[in-house]
């Protein structure tokens, strides 16, 4: 999966749609970079779908392999986050692209 879609949407604050771990999960990608491994991830705010575990009812951040998501595509749901604090984003080494403020 070429990573354009993803950045494409930090730069547009565009949410997603996409698979991942088997669950449809419709986030607001913040950042795309690597993570200390060196794998391309995305931390993004997941405001609805499903995960394993469950998922808070507000929402909640995470970090996503970007090898493991299927299906990405945009949707016109309206940007449902602001920045993450510090600790989520300290997930990537590598920050490449950030959504505008």
């Amino acid at each position: 999966m070429s990573n354009d879609p993803i950045r494409d949407a930090i730069r547009n604050r565009t949410c997603l749609t996409a698979v991942y771990d088997n669950y449809v999960r419709y986030f607001c990608p913040y950042a795309v970079g690597r993570t200390a491994e060196g794998v391309p991830a995305v931390v993004a705010f997941q405001y609805e779908g499903g995960a394993k575990g469950g998922m808070a009812s507000r929402g909640e951040w995470r970090m996503v392999l970007l090898h493991m998501l299927r299906d990405v595509r945009p949707n016109s749901d309206a940007w449902q986050c602001d920045p993450p604090r510090e600790r989520v984003l300290v997930k990537l080494r590598e920050i490449e692209v950030t959504a505008p403020t």
